[in-house]
């Protein structure tokens, strides 16, 4: 088993606000700081994505197909 898998496998006993948070920042570590012209940009494209999925354009996907196309990415 690699460190990964293991890793997944130790994070399945998190409780789900644990898990999320973990994400969290695994997300952010090895992000330089947000400014707030960059917490604006992102408000803005928040915004515009609710407009479109709002207005039919778009389509939601489930988190867990998202992330698992992304696995299969990363793995190639």
């Amino acid at each position: 088993m690699n460190v990964i898998d293991r890793i997944l496998e130790e994070a399945k006993g998190l409780t789900e606000g644990q898990r999320l948070s973990l994400a969290h920042r695994l997300l952010i570590v090895d992000q330089p700081g947000n400014t707030e012209e960059v917490e604006n940009a992102w408000d803005i494209e928040i915004r515009k994505r609710i407009h479109r999925y709002d207005e039919g354009k778009t389509m939601a996907r489930d988190a867990n197909e998202v992330f698992k196309d992304l696995d299969h990415r990363l793995n190639r």
